[in-house]
């Protein structure tokens, strides 16, 4: 018998909310994650706000645009407009908690091997790579997935993948980009200014994630040297 029905790699906002959603359709889920819930969130550097603004989208009752379920709200949980990416955490802790969502932390997802219909039904225990040949689809057709852990084997009908990247950033990118700094590393911009060599600073992007590291480093930069 396969393990579960559905393996959610990752307990960020995707993970926990398409767990949840799975959960109500009474499929077995199992929600694995390698550090603890919300880890990217707790990543951030301490001064970054401008995710998406948190509050109902207008007064018919509308989700609010960061919640992961219908029924909750970042903004009236945390009482924030834009929270910060601890506090965002915490929102998504409590509602794993509140739908006491099976989240096993501490578990590294190592590889994924699609199998053969007839192996779907073999047990994870007895399960490994050489006895299940990979389906040449690479699953459409195939009887489940094995997927390698720290934690050991886990056969599973279906596998959503919610890792994101930021814990994991690309650094090959463009020629010489390892010569920079990835948000996911700077732990406070007020830090990182304090420690620079120099105050000017090239930002590469301009979405959120740049609109915030710019102010970031425009107010740091202020507070230090007026």
């Amino acid at each position: 018998m396969t393990d579960v029905a559905v393996a959610v790699v990752g307990a960020g906002a995707a993970g926990v909310g398409v767990g949840l959603a799975l959960s109500k359709l009474d499929l077995d889920v199992r929600i694995l994650e390698r550090e603890q819930v919300g880890a990217s969130f707790r990543a951030w550097p301490d001064e970054m706000r401008f995710i998406t603004p948190s509050f109902p989208s207008n007064s018919f009752g509308l989700t609010d645009l960061n919640a992961v379920t219908p029924d909750t709200s970042p903004a009236f949980t945390l009482d924030r407009e834009h929270p910060s990416g601890e506090e965002y955490a915490d929102y998504l802790e409590a509602v794993v908690e509140y739908h006491e969502l099976p989240v096993e932390t501490g578990i590294e997802v190592e590889a994924i091997q699609p199998l053969a219909d007839e192996t779907a039904t073999t047990n994870a225990d007895t399960a490994s790579t050489d006895e299940h040949p990979a389906a040449v689809d690479g699953g459409t057709e195939a009887g489940g997935f094995l997927l390698e852990t720290s934690d050991g084997p886990l056969v599973a009908d279906h596998v959503v993948w919610a890792a994101g990247h930021f814990g994991s950033p690309r650094t090959d990118v463009i020629e010489g980009s390892e010569h920079c700094v990835h948000t996911s590393q700077v732990d406070s911009w007020q830090s990182y200014v304090e420690a620079a060599t120099n105050t000017e600073f090239l930002l590469i992007g301009g979405y959120e994630s740049g609109v915030d590291a710019a102010v970031g480093l425009h107010n740091a930069s202020a507070l230090l040297f007026g």
